[in-house]
Order: C-alpha cells, then sequence, then structure tokens
C-alpha cells in the first residue's frame, strides 16, 4: 500500500510473511547532471505486526489464518513540527493495529529519515477473516489540543468504523494473550455474514489520484467525503458491496450516506434480479418425469440471474461510483460469465458546486461532465500553467523563423503562423513553434501540443545559459490545463 507525499514521491508499505511490516521511500526523477529521470527505492523502517494475540498450532481447531497482503492502509497524512505524520493500519490474528509513522526530513535524491513508534498508537482487538481489509477516511479532523483520523475494517462480514489520534496517544504495547480471553476466538452473532464484503480484487479503472493522496486501488468499500470541509459526521460516511447480489439477499449494496440516491448501476442490477421465467421455459430441454408437471410449472416463475460483485470505485470528489461484476444465469450451470464495468452519474445538478483544491485536470473534468462540479469550460481554459517556463524560452520564441520559407512566426491561439500562411501548432508549455514530427506530447483533455522535454534540454543547451535548465522538470504535464500526455 502507498500514499503520495508529493510530486514524484511515496512512501510504500508492504507485509511479509515473518509478522513485520516494511516501510519504503519511493522517489522518481532526475538527480543533478542526469539526463533521464530514475527511480530510487530504499527500505526506511520496519516493525513487528504480530499484534497481541498468542499463536496457536495450525492443527489447533480454533487456529484461523488472520493476514492478507492487502490489510495495510495509510491515514491521511498531518504536516507538523516540520515534518509529516501518519498512522499505518495493519492486520493481525484477530487485531487490528494502527501505529504512527513520521517523515521527519526527505531530501531529493537521498533516503527518507522515517522514524516509526515502538509501539502501537492503539489497537482494537476483533474477530477477523482472512481477506479483512482497512479503509480509511480522507481527511484529518480537529480534537482538542490535537488531531484525529477515521476509518472503517471489514473483517468482511461486517464494517467496523474506528478513530485515532494522530498526535500523542499510547507507548506502551497491549499485554500478550489469548483469544478467548478477549472474546474474539468467533464472531458474535451478529457479525456472522456468509456474504462477505469484497475487495480482493483491487479494481481501479477510472480512479484518478492527485498528489498526496492513496496511490492504491480502492477496495469495495467506498468512504463519501463531508458535505462540507468544516462539517464532520458523526461517523464515516461510506458505502460498500458484498460478493453475492441474487433474488434473496438485500444488503448485497449498503451505505451510510444519508438520504443518497441509488446509483444508477445498483437500480440496474436491481432490475435484472427481479427478472423471473415460468418454471416451464426453464426445464426446456430437461426431462420430465410426468406430463402433468406441465400446468403446475407453467404458473410457478423462477429467477434468472445473479450476479457477482467484484469491486467499487469512486471518482475523485466522490460524486459518482463505478462497480466490476460479473452476470450469470440460475437456469443452466455454465462457466461463461459477461464481466462488464457499471457506472453512476449525477442526473441533476442545479447550480455548479466548487471543486476542492488537490484535484487532477482529468479528476475535475470528469465531476464537471457525470458529477455536477464546476463546468467543462473551467477545465479545459487554455491558461499559463508555466509562467517561468514562457518566460525562459521567450528569447527564442523571437528567434524562431517558418522551416519551410524563414519568415517570421505569429503566436495565433493555438497556432504559430507565418506571413506566407504556413502553419504549426504551438507548444503550450513554452510557446514555441512545433515544426518538425515526433518532438510533441498530446494533451489528453484540451488537445493541445507539448514540446518533449528531451527536445526542450537540447534547446536549452544551444540558446541559453546552463541554469535556465532547472525549470524544465515542470515540463511533465499539458502547459495550458495542466492534463496528462496521451502520446
Amino acid at each position: 500500500m502507498g500514499m503520495g507525499m508529493g510530486m514524484g514521491r511515496a512512501m510504500m508499505a508492504y507485509g511479509t510473511d515473518g509478522g513485520e511490516v516494511v516501510v519504503m521511500g519511493v522517489e522518481y526523477g532526475r538527480g543533478e547532471g542526469a539526463e533521464e529521470a530514475r527511480w530510487r527505492v530504499g527500505e526506511a523502517a520496519r516493525f513487528k505486526a504480530r499484534g497481541p494475540h498468542k499463536t496457536r498450532h495450525a492443527w489447533d481447531p480454533d487456529a484461523t489464518p488472520g493476514t492478507t497482503s492487502l490489510s495495510l492502509g495509510w491515514s491521511a497524512w498531518l504536516d507538523i513540527d516540520g515534518g509529516k505524520t501518519a498512522t499505518l493500519a495493519y492486520t493481525a490474528h484477530n487485531y487490528l493495529g494502527l501505529r504512527k509513522v513520521v517523515v521527519q526530513e526527505w531530501r531529493p535524491g537521498e533516503d527518507a529519515k522515517v522514524r516509526v513508534a515502538r509501539a502501537d498508537t492503539a489497537g482494537l482487538c476483533v474477530t477477523l477473516g482472512a481477506d479483512a481489509f482497512v479503509e480509511w477516511e480522507d481527511g484529518i479532523w480537529p480534537a482538542g489540543h490535537g488531531y484525529t483520523a477515521r476509518g472503517v475494517v471489514a473483517t468482511p462480514a461486517v464494517a467496523k468504523p474506528f478513530q485515532v489520534a494522530l498526535v500523542g496517544g499510547s507507548s506502551k504495547p497491549m499485554a500478550p494473550h489469548y483469544t478467548a480471553e478477549c472474546g474474539t476466538t468467533y464472531a458474535p452473532a451478529g457479525d456472522t455474514c456468509t456474504n462477505p464484503i469484497t475487495g480482493a480484487s483491487r479494481f481501479s479503472s477510472f480512479l484518478l489520484v492527485p498528489p498526496g493522496r492513496q496511490l492504491t486501488s480502492p477496495p469495495a468499500i467506498v468512504m463519501h467525503p463531508p458535505d462540507a470541509a468544516s462539517s464532520k459526521p458523526p461517523s464515516p460516511q461510506y458505502s460498500l458491496i458484498r460478493l453475492s447480489a441474487t433474488p434473496s439477499n438485500t444488503n448485497w449494496f449498503q451505505t451510510t450516506r444519508p438520504s443518497s440516491p441509488l446509483p444508477q448501476w445498483a437500480s440496474h442490477i436491481d432490475s435484472q434480479l427481479g427478472r423471473r421465467l415460468p418454471r416451464l421455459d426453464a426445464l426446456q430441454g430437461l426431462a420430465s418425469d410426468s406430463d402433468s408437471e406441465s400446468d403446475a410449472c407453467s404458473a410457478q416463475r423462477v429467477p434468472s440471474n445473479y450476479y457477482r460483485c467484484w469491486d467499487m470505485a469512486a471518482s475523485p470528489g466522490g460524486t459518482c461510483t463505478a462497480v466490476l461484476v460479473s452476470r450469470h444465469g440460475t437456469l443452466h450451470a455454465s462457466r461463461r460469465a459477461s464481466c462488464q464495468v457499471l457506472f453512476s452519474w449525477i442526473d441533476d445538478a442545479p447550480v455548479p458546486q466548487h471543486v476542492g483544491p488537490g484535484m487532477t485536470t482529468e479528476g475535475r473534468l470528469w465531476e464537471a461532465v457525470y458529477g455536477g462540479l464546476g463546468t467543462v469550460e473551467s477545465v479545459v481554459a487554455r491558461g499559463t500553467q508555466s509562467p517561468v517556463l514562457r518566460a525562459v524560452f521567450e528569447p527564442v520564441v523571437q528567434q524562431q523563423r517558418c522551416s519551410l520559407c524563414q519568415g517570421r512566426l505569429a503566436a495565433k491561439e493555438a497556432e504559430s503562423v507565418c506571413k506566407a500562411g504556413h502553419a504549426f501548432d504551438t507548444c503550450s508549455q513554452t510557446g514555441l513553434a512545433i515544426m518538425a514530427p515526433n518532438i510533441s506530447h498530446l494533451c489528453a483533455v484540451c488537445g493541445l501540443r507539448c514540446l518533449r522535454s528531451s527536445y526542450l534540454r537540447g534547446l536549452a543547451r544551444h540558446h541559453l545559459d546552463a541554469d535556465a535548465t532547472v525549470v524544465l522538470a515542470a515540463g511533465h504535464v499539458c502547459g495550458a490545463c495542466g492534463g496528462k500526455f496521451v502520446s
């Protein structure tokens, strides 16, 4: 599991088969004097994550697996005392551990200085299955003189919310004990369910992650942002899906969001589950013991479909969701199933709402089209995302001549045109005319072109001083709208 720490940086954590959690720093960028950007991955810290419960022999009838590679999760990061603080959630045998991690310093090109607390800030003894996972709320809430973060752990039979302090907290580890002492050997009667919350597939088809947010694929629990940044709900608001959606169960989709309309994909699945055929049609092609069954079967109707729900994802603003499902027939045995992605959208948005900060251009465009947040015109507005880069290359722009007739070029909106009428695309980052093939990128959002960073470095060496190459690090997104390149 990973968490963004800014452009080109992330903190990553993974669990080992030895009961440890390893924290690693990942950095992507160019070092001093390097021509191309490179990956830098290094271990920053590790700690024991076995939990307080004493282990049982594998042949013990009460022994159950309680760990999974999907059970790690980072909370939101808090900037305090010159560093960044977060809580890393992990699961052990019938235990949810919450360990504080502090990034004290991280200089470019060097390993991150990370300090991990010697004991869990908080812990929860709870009956966990092999597919238990954790999902955090994307936010930090003030509480007295400190700050708290909230999340949900899926057992995966039920979802249980929790809260932890990001500053302070207990540093004394929980005393070792058996699960029988804390009553977590078996799940309570109200927590048993044969239709688990899904999340193992890690579907992420359209999740667009801005810097500083989680880099993992979303589980089948979607945490909803509050209606206002200052209003804290009494408990985390989330929606979840369960593995099987059949005509006989009604809890395959659940949400704690008040007055939330049913997503379009949920309505579609409900309508398909409600389809029934006469039993006589269902038995066509099968042997029948008696012809007298025809009259009785014609009056009976049976369901024809059921669904497997594999995962769910939310759009960056939380207004839309998508699910990965497979449809199966109940009438005849078959190994073939059609998998599809179903989306929801906002039908009616009377007034375009304000889009929060920290969202990518692609995320803002999705919310403007399908979520009713902002307008498309405000997203694809052709402004200047790189004023420093454009100012640096202004002398080169004045020196450019048409490659066909050597005439002077004049910028006209997205093109540079000479007096003879020869037109060329204009780089949205620098204002330079693009007069050769295979030296530019195409923006996937606004459709404008930008010169490749390798070509810009060559121009900087030839026409500018060496110090000007420092600003070329900004040339990885569109200079007009900030979108990603498609080619």
